[in-house]
């Protein structure tokens, strides 16, 4: 199989895709990560919402729902595009699940392919599950996949900070994502079961559990989480603040890799409630951290749309047990700022999640772009999370019609970037990306000749990087966005004959470029066969 995209190269090709989509349109987006899906799925509501076009995401409460989502891309009102989401894995009770609920949704819609084009022929459906059932998705839906505009397999998002453990006074440490070795893992177990240390049983189960992959997941995470229930059955308070801690960290875990979201729901209203007992009425980072999860997965919960009311409660306690998180890290930060910075500045950005378009949601997306800026400046490193921040608030901007502070923040990113690309190429494509969407907005405030340059500039740069690596597999949509927008920068300026060279060279290439796309996938199919 090709090499797993980053989010941001996955998002790169699919704004693309929407900006010059004209007809009906099926993507597939495969991944093991919920937090891209909604990362995805906030961003496209944004672009969607910027040019007035109608969007809709699903996602299912439990598999037996699936069957109201078929219902209603076939019989509910129309919009333009559709995103379904079944980034869920089953568990071990063999309990017909969500591996079930993907392939009755596949062969229902294969039938319809042509009643979903009538009823959306400017706009599309995006598809999301998890990349173990790319193999079987031609089989299932085999005029969906003939007709797909993009297939993305997608990485998990990394951890970016690490949740302290108590007011060290010291930074919080970075950490990369990566699991454990599993094999050390299961001697930690072994050594701990052997000392009849239940204590430390349950540290290295939580820790086996982080280590290895596949439905073990769920068996180890299980009986951590009955051990933990039996050890606050004993009454140790002393205990009670590493059990609070191992409960959060199997939240995060069930929420973020196999989401489990009932489960990991569970843990963290567990976790938040032994928390509390430990810690009385201190301020404390666990129960922040364990706040933060929680608002995480009662989001997830809450993006079905298949029940308005049940929706409409758990996106307002996400938003409010989120609030109450940024709360306590406000306060430990003015404490020990330096030790409690980058959580603050973490909570912040999902807050702006949970709040949706509002003035709010800029507020603080605007403070957390200050506390990123800090960061960086006093810290080195972060540039990436500014970037990612900023990013987030020209969306919000755009969405409310802010256009000149829009510009101004898609500005500060392709300082950011270009920055975060002189001493790592492989932030080039990001910057490019940012180019060009600069180069759009400039162009809608009438600022031609700077909307030209950063036009140009994109379009250099993606040739650059088409030039090392291929333009017709990895950076051709995007590529020919970018030429496109520029031809029509140009005729905007009058330069019409340099316009119709640019158009003609887009054009003369596009058919090639389409080719070698389709026979790159098809390369990818074999190999997945």
């Amino acid at each position: 199989m090709a090499d797993l995209l980053t989010l941001e190269h996955a998002w790169s090709r699919l704004t693309t895709h929407l900006e010059w989509a004209d007809r009906f349109w099926v993507l597939f987006v495969f991944t093991d990560d919920p937090r891209v899906v909604e990362i995805l799925r906030r961003r496209t509501q944004a672009q969607l919402a910027a040019a007035n076009r109608g969007f809709v995401a699903l996602r299912p409460a439990k598999p037996a729902d699936i069957d109201d989502v078929i219902l209603g891309l076939l019989e509910g009102a129309t919009t333009t595009v559709s995103l379904i989401d079944l980034v869920r894995h089953d568990d071990l009770s063999g309990a017909p699940g969500w591996a079930g609920a993907w392939q009755r949704l596949l062969l229902r819609l294969n039938e319809r392919r042509e009643l979903l084009r009538r009823r959306s022929p400017a706009g599309g459906i995006v598809f999301a599950t998890t990349l173990n059932r790319l193999g079987e998705t031609p089989a299932l839906a085999p005029d969906l996949w003939t007709i797909r505009a993009l297939a993305l397999r997608v990485a998990s998002q990394p951890n970016q900070i690490a949740a302290p453990t108590g007011p060290t006074g010291r930074t919080p440490v970075r950490v990369s994502g990566e699991r454990r070795d599993p094999v050390l893992a299961r001697q930690a177990v072994d050594k701990a079961r052997a000392r009849g240390d239940e204590s430390g049983l349950l540290e290295t189960l939580v820790a086996l559990a982080e280590a290895v992959e596949g439905d073990e997941v769920l068996t180890v995470a299980q009986e951590a989480r009955a051990l933990a229930e039996r050890l606050l059955e004993h009454g140790e308070a002393d205990k009670h603040g590493s059990i609070a801690a191992a409960l959060r960290r199997l939240g995060d875990l069930l929420a973020s890799t196999h989401c489990a979201d009932a489960d990991a729901e569970a843990c963290y209203r567990r976790s938040l409630d032994v928390a509390r007992v430990a810690h009385g009425t201190r301020r404390n980072a666990e129960v922040a951290a364990a706040l933060l999860g929680l608002g995480r997965v009662l989001a997830n919960m809450s993006s079905s749309s298949l029940s308005d009311q049940r929706e409409v409660e758990l996106y307002d306690e996400a938003a409010e047990v989120t609030r109450e998180a940024v709360d306590i890290w406000r306060e430990l930060v003015r404490e020990q700022r330096d030790a409690y910075l980058p959580q603050l500045a973490a909570g912040l950005q999902c807050l702006v999640a949970r709040l949706g378009f509002s003035d709010e949601a800029v507020s603080a997306n605007e403070e957390a772009v200050e506390l990123w800026r800090e960061l960086a400046r006093t810290r080195g490193g972060y540039l990436s999370e500014l970037a990612t921040s900023l990013h987030e608030l020209e969306l919000e901007l755009r969405a409310l019609g802010r256009w000149d502070e829009a510009i101004r923040a898609v500005q500060e990113v392709v300082e950011v970037e270009r920055e975060l690309s002189d001493t790592d190429p492989a932030a080039r494509p990001k910057l490019a990306a940012s180019l060009t969407s600069l180069g759009e907005h400039l162009r809608g405030s009438g600022q031609l000749d700077e909307a030209l340059a950063a036009t140009q500039e994109a379009v250099e740069l993606w040739q650059q990087l088409a030039d090392e690596r291929d333009l017709s597999t990895l950076h051709g949509l995007e590529y020919h966005g970018s030429a496109v927008q520029l031809g029509q920068i140009l005729f905007d300026l009058g330069r019409a004959e340099q316009a119709v060279a640019v158009l003609q060279r887009v054009t003369a290439n596009y058919e090639d470029f389409v080719e070698a796309i389709k026979g790159e996938l098809e390369q990818n199919d074999d190999e997945q066969a």
